[in-house]
């Protein structure tokens, strides 16, 4: 492993692969051995118990050691925040109360990229996976981020001063003008600037160069839209940043047949037509499945217009648990026949369904006639508030 310094961990006496539980170890025996109250008037026993407890707060944080492995102490100082003192992080250790003291954030992180993977619903019920190209940043091989021919930090911009802006003023009028901030065109914000003679050849002391790299993204059962599959410290890569991730978002594509429903999101949902004779005599049919599987259904039972039936176990895997599943539901369309003949009337009849009232006709009943509603004209009219208050309900009963 390398890092760029081991001064704390020279202070341990750890090496720079060492644990977390060694860590600890070496903290709690050197801590008690230059303890003040053990080496009282020993100002070199004081000042070790300090820089001992200073080691340990960075190496046992996770985040800490990261920036202070690839950017040393600077790295730590850039982003402010101080030590927590020696004693409370002491007592901390040895059970005798919290600290608390400011967290180092250390260095930015470079922006995340963010991309989308477009999944047929095969794919997200069966789990596959996918390869992404991407390009980013990386730091230059040949001068190791530095952007110098002698892989020494480069001196301060001359053009901002070091401070990677400038202040620009701009003329809007006779006696107005606009003052501005941009960053400096001559360093491109990045504070340093190589002497032209001392520039890196391979990347123009640009610092960085660009990479094509292949990612392969696997795409776990059950995943649905929106979900996120990240990559940590994938993205673009800077001297005095740490690399931001590389995230892609589920885009779940359309399916002829099933499509995402229920009563939970793991749920499936098919629409299926059948006939006036199958809902009241009973059906059989097969539905071919995401991974290939045939169902067969059969029924016997009447089915009403509108029916709504379940399949338990035959919807969408459970992303935490994926060896459940939701289940699947059918929802019946009874097609009506268009017209029926005198004679079939009659043998309907016979069957002993039950027959429409028949209303004796009075002279003063008023004989109107039924006509098809365009359901596109309906929609139009609920769907605007000016032609309801205008015109009214697109179809409405006189009423005398």
């Amino acid at each position: 492993m390398s890092v760029k310094e081991t001064e704390f961990y020279d202070r341990l006496e750890v090496s720079p692969n060492a644990s977390e539980s060694e860590i600890k170890k070496a903290y709690r025996k050197m801590a008690i051995k230059y303890h003040p109250d053990k080496n009282p008037d020993d100002k070199e026993a004081e000042e070790k118990f300090k820089k001992v407890a200073e080691a340990y707060e960075v190496l046992i944080d996770e985040e800490k050691r990261r920036i202070y492995d690839q950017f040393g102490q600077e790295g730590l100082k850039d982003r402010g925040g101080g030590f927590t003192d020696p004693s409370d992080i002491f007592s901390s250790f040895f059970g005798f109360g919290g600290f608390g003291g400011g967290r180092s954030t250390g260095p930015q992180k470079t922006k995340d990229m963010v991309d989308v993977i477009e999944c047929t619903l095969e794919e997200l019920y069966n789990g596959t996976k996918k390869k992404k190209e991407i390009t980013r940043n990386v730091l230059c091989k040949t001068c190791k981020g530095t952007g110098t021919k002698d892989g020494k930090k480069p001196p301060e911009c001359r053009g901002c001063n070091g401070q990677g802006v400038k202040i620009q003023i701009r003329r809007l009028g006779p006696s107005t003008f606009q003052q501005m901030q941009v960053i400096c065109p001559d360093c491109n914000g990045e504070k340093t600037q190589a002497r032209p003679e001392n520039t890196c050849t391979a990347c123009n002391g640009k610092k960085v160069s660009r990479e094509t790299k292949v990612i392969e993204v696997e795409i776990d059962k059950g995943m649905m839209e929106d979900s996120k599959i990240t990559f940590t410290g994938l993205s673009n890569e800077s001297p005095d940043a740490i690399a931001g991730d590389v995230i892609f978002i589920i885009r779940e594509l359309p399916h002829p047949l099933f499509k995402r429903g229920g009563r939970r999101p793991y749920d499936l949902m098919i629409e299926k037509d059948i006939s006036l004779v199958d809902a009241l005599c009973g059906f059989e049919f097969t539905i071919k499945h995401l991974d290939g599987r045939i169902l067969y259904i059969h029924n016997t039972d009447i089915i009403k217009p509108n029916d709504l039936k379940e399949i338990r176990d035959e919807g969408m895997p459970i992303k935490s648990r994926i060896w459940d599943k939701g289940s699947l539901f059918i929802r019946f369309n009874v097609v009506f026949p268009d017209k029926l003949s005198s004679d079939q009337i009659q043998k309907l009849q016979s069957l002993g369904l039950p027959k429409m009232e028949s209303i004796k006709k009075k002279d003063d009943y008023v004989e109107v006639s039924l006509y098809d509603v365009d359901q596109r004209q309906e929609e139009t009219y609920e769907d605007s508030d000016d032609e309801r208050h205008h015109r009214g309900p697109g179809v409405q009963c006189a009423q005398q």
